[in-house]
Formats: structure tokens, C-alpha cells, sequence
């Protein structure tokens, strides 16, 4: 892909949503994140996070991805008031950094800071070496342990910075280990990876190439989107107030969209006759 090591044109699709992700689990307080978390999961995290009847677009496809963040990330430990000690990955020796639950572990064993004494500022011994297996505990008790209020961080695997990269979710995903993280009902109609192609090799300004690769996704919240996810606007064109706001319609169809290709150096004139891709307007550019 133009040089830049990219050759599977859905696995880096796939790696640039799950980049959303790892920034709403990486920056809680940011107000987007923020205002996910109140509308899905209030009472939960990320990880645990359902897809409800009323999901907008954004939310669906931060949980479609959510598993090539997941198997890409692990926390590192500050209070642990964060991290629940049996689904998330933390641990370094365990197999994907998480441990299983043995049978004699106490039931009010549920987070990482059950394992920490605070006052102390170190973990609690005993508990953790009659909890955890000699090499898992061992493992555990090199932690460090930080005072109470410094968040636990979410740090990428597979990057020195410790911050994930689209580079890194893509290698994750060509493994052939990691093959059924790539979904391939992303769209109800797949798009084959020549077009991908074409398109990231168009001699456009990135940020146009981004928002074309975002419409082939139907990842523009346009107001026939929004309303068909329970999100309450009216679908018609807020515009032209004649036709639903569709992709096409806002791109192309509206009244005020043709006459800005028209007006445009190319004079273009748009025919709904033989239209089939925004790609095919991207050509004759």
C-alpha cells in the first residue's frame, strides 16, 4: 500500500478501527469516551460492554474490532482498581497475559487491587502465592504497585512505546493464529481487495482517501444512518429537504452536491445512469 508495508487491504481496514479502540480504553476521561461509557456501559468496562438494540454505527464497530485491540494490549499495573484479575490481560507469563480462575479461589477475589494491601503500598503475599501458582505468583509479586488514584494503563504488546499503532494491529491480524479476528461480515456486501487497492493508491491527499475509505464502510453518520439506528432524527435531507440523507444522496444526488461538481475545475456532471462507486468518480479526477 503505497510503500508503507500494507498488502491485505481489510486487515488494514480492520486495524484502523480497532486504533479507535485502543484510544477510547487507553483515554477514559476524554469526553467521547466519557460519553460512551454513560450511553453503554455505565456499569461496566469496555471488555464487557454488549451491543444493545439502539447502538449507533460508531459503537457497533468499536465492538466488531474489539478483539484485535484485546489480543493486541495488556495492562500494566498501577493500583489495580481497574483490572479484573480473571479476564484481563496482565499477567506476562500467562498464556495471552490472563490466568484462570482455580476452583479454591475465594469468591471476593473479583479485582487486581483485592491482591493489593494499600496502606502498605505491597502486595499481599500469602494470598496471592495460595491463589496463584508458583510461577504465576512469582510473576505477580515483581509488579510494581503504585498509590491509590494512579490508574492502571493499557499498553500495546508489540510496541516498544507501549502505545498501539495500526502497523502493529495489522501484523496481529496477518497471523495465521489470529485469522478469525478478521470478520468478514464487515459489510453485508464484501468489498474485494482490488478496490481497496485502488483506492490507497489514488493520487489524493490522505485525508480525502480517508473519507472515501469511511463512505466504502458506510461510516458516514449521515441522517438515513442515524435514524435507522434508533438515534431520533429525521431522515430526510437537511439540505434539499426532498430525498432521505443517504451517502449517495448527501455525496452526490442532492441538488446542492451536483451543482458543487459542476461548479467544480471539472465542470463534472454527475448521470445516475452507470453510477456504481464513489471509485469510479475518484477516476475520472
Amino acid at each position: 500500500m503505497g510503500g508503507i508495508g500494507f498488502v491485505d487491504f481489510e486487515k488494514f481496514s480492520l486495524a484502523c478501527l480497532a486504533k479507535q479502540s485502543w484510544r477510547l480504553t487507553s483515554n477514559p476521561g476524554s469526553v467521547w469516551a466519557r460519553v460512551l461509557k454513560g450511553l453503554y456501559f455505565p456499569h461496566s468496562n469496555f471488555w464487557q460492554a454488549t451491543k444493545s438494540n439502539h447502538s449507533s454505527w460508531i459503537w457497533q464497530s468499536l465492538l466488531a474490532r474489539r478483539n484485535v485491540t484485546k489480543e493486541g494490549t495488556l495492562y500494566k499495573i498501577r493500583d489495580g482498581g481497574n483490572v479484573l484479575i480473571w479476564e484481563d490481560p496482565w499477567i506476562k507469563s500467562s498464556p495471552n497475559f490472563r490466568v484462570d480462575r482455580p476452583a479454591n479461589c475465594p469468591t471476593n477475589i473479583i479485582w487486581v487491587a483485592d491482591l493489593i494491601d494499600h496502606n502498605r503500598l505491597e502486595w499481599k503475599r500469602n494470598l496471592v502465592r495460595q491463589v496463584f501458582s508458583p510461577n504465576v505468583a512469582k510473576s505477580i509479586l515483581q509488579i510494581p504497585i503504585a498509590p491509590r488514584g494512579c490508574e492502571d494503563k493499557l499498553v500495546s504488546k508489540y510496541e516498544n512505546s507501549g502505545t498501539y499503532s495500526v502497523r502493529s494491529g495489522y501484523r496481529l491480524l496477518a497471523k495465521s493464529s489470529y485469522a478469525d479476528l478478521v470478520n468478514r461480515t464487515m459489510q453485508s456486501n464484501h468489498i474485494p481487495d482490488k478496490v481497496w487497492k485502488y483506492l490507497w493508491e489514488l493520487s489524493f491527499l490522505p485525508t480525502i482517501k480517508i473519507f472515501m475509505w469511511r463512505d466504502l464502510l458506510n461510516a458516514i453518520p449521515v441522517n438515513d444512518s442515524l435514524s435507522r439506528r434508533g438515534i431520533k432524527v429525521e431522515p430526510i435531507c437537511p439540505v434539499c429537504y426532498q430525498e432521505v440523507e443517504t451517502i449517495e444522496h448527501c455525496l452526490f444526488w442532492c441538488s446542492f452536491a451536483r451543482a458543487t461538481w459542476f461548479s467544480g475545475p471539472c465542470a463534472y456532471k454527475l448521470d445516475m445512469i452507470g453510477f456504481s462507486s464513489l471509485l469510479i468518480i475518484g477516476g475520472c479526477l
